[in-house]
């Protein structure tokens, strides 16, 4: 239910019924919103009530509930690969040459730092956890991604099309 009602207010309906409601009742449509952003976070904290209900009812029965660590990755290691995705967008956004017609060169840094970000984590969660696979798929996605920046590919034809600057915009 949650999904379908974050679908319709974000879609090109819910968004024109929003903007109708803004201009025919400022206040009626800001009250509104209220109530609605009121209804989402009763759906949140209402569903967590019930699966906290059916745990206790079915599960205890069963032989106990367990109880999942707090963390698995310390906060050290969090802050740390935050750091390093910005040091790595930022880097290569600077580093790279730029053109005013290509977004190619500010968003595949970002992409690249992203996936060795990630990758970083998976191999902190796998020593964490004690499970090896986790650390050989973080090193082949940190080594894929770093290899993003290097190797000439572009952005697909739909990225390019949006491009103010491209030739072929339609």
């Amino acid at each position: 239910m949650l999904g379908a009602l974050n679908a319709f207010f974000l879609s090109t309906a819910g968004l024109t019924l929003y903007i109708r409601a803004l201009l025919l009742n400022r206040d009626l449509a800001i009250v509104g919103t209220i109530g609605i952003l009121a209804l989402f976070v009763l759906i949140v904290f209402g569903a967590r009530r019930v699966i906290d209900r059916i745990q206790r009812l079915w599960i205890s029965e069963d032989g106990g509930q367990s109880v999942p660590l707090r963390t698995q990755i310390d906060w050290r290691v969090s802050l740390g690969v935050t750091a390093l995705w910005l040091i790595l967008a930022l880097g290569g956004m600077i580093a790279l040459p730029r053109s005013a017609s290509s977004v190619d060169n500010l968003l595949r840094p970002m992409v690249a730092a992203t996936g060795v970000a990630t990758g970083v984590l998976y191999i902190a969660l796998g020593r964490s956890l004690q499970i090896g696979r986790f650390v050989r798929v973080g090193a082949i996605r940190a080594a894929l991604s770093a290899a993003l920046v290097l190797l000439p590919t572009g952005l697909p034809a739909s990225w390019a099309a949006s491009d103010p600057g491209c030739p072929g915009r339609v």
